[in-house]
């Protein structure tokens, strides 16, 4: 009877530390997760987990194996394009989060020499599910290369400025300002979109772009005193003193 009694915090201990099977892919990945949004991340132990996760086929967990195996500065993980390549490649496959953006940007950026065509592959397919991000990066990756249809690249650049992608704005502004990569130059167009992009970032610099044209007139854009005041005040409250003198001028001239 002692032996036996003696042997139940034994048994007990045993059943504590040994690991429980049969987890589901979920769950494993939802542990990795955890350790590596610890506070200090654990990366080993989330690299584990999201291993087992993602040879259970779940994309998340892939994906994130690409980006750890694809990055420099998770202590304790190595770096290995090779095995980045193949888990983002699962990923993208399966097309789980933003694996087919991530992954054209891998062969973008990350492999070198850059891998044009797989690029283009994968950022075309992101594009086609509407990111916007991915649309971006086409559009430029398009405008870019030589013999390349301007117009799709143009339709590109619009769609993801359309669902606000802010360097898509930013760069349909200064395209239409300038007359860059054969969009048009339409001073109008140009000032629409910085009008968005100056929303969007409430950057001091974009208002007084934008009341500068409305002020002076630009290209097919007429003067418009009125709202070169609207964005001369907001830039003023930022403490712009070029708005602030503009605006006391139109102030005296009303």
């Amino acid at each position: 009877m002692i032996r036996k009694i003696c042997l139940l915090p034994l048994l007990f201990f045993i059943f504590w530390v040994t690991p429980v099977y049969g987890e589901t892919a979920e769950e494993l990945y939802r542990k990795g997760e955890a350790y590596f949004a610890a506070q200090p991340p654990d990366y080993p132990a989330a690299e584990r987990y999201y291993l087992q996760a993602a040879e259970m086929g779940h994309g998340a967990a892939q994906l994130r194996l690409g980006f750890l195996y694809g990055e420099t500065h998770f202590h304790g993980v190595a770096d290995d394009l090779d095995r980045a390549e193949y888990w983002l490649l699962k990923a993208a496959e399966q097309n789980a989060g933003d694996a087919r953006f991530r992954l054209g940007n891998f062969y973008l950026r990350t492999r070198k020499p850059p891998q044009m065509e797989n690029a283009l592959k994968w950022l075309q397919k992101a594009a086609e599910d509407g990111h916007a991000a991915a649309q971006y990066d086409l559009a430029l990756l398009l405008l870019r290369h030589e013999n390349t249809d301007a117009e799709t690249a143009h339709n590109w650049m619009q769609s993801a400025a359309g669902q606000g992608n802010l360097h898509a704005m930013i760069m349909l502004s200064r395209a239409h300002r300038h007359g860059l990569y054969g969009f048009e130059k339409d001073a109008q167009k140009s000032i629409s979109w910085a009008e968005r992009a100056a929303e969007r970032t409430g950057s001091v610099i974009w208002y007084t772009r934008i009341a500068d044209a409305y002020y002076t007139g630009e290209g097919n854009l007429p003067p418009d005193r009125e709202k070169a005041a609207l964005w001369y005040e907001k830039a003023a409250k930022k403490g712009d003193g070029h708005a602030a003198r503009r605006l006391s001028e139109i102030n005296k001239k009303e």
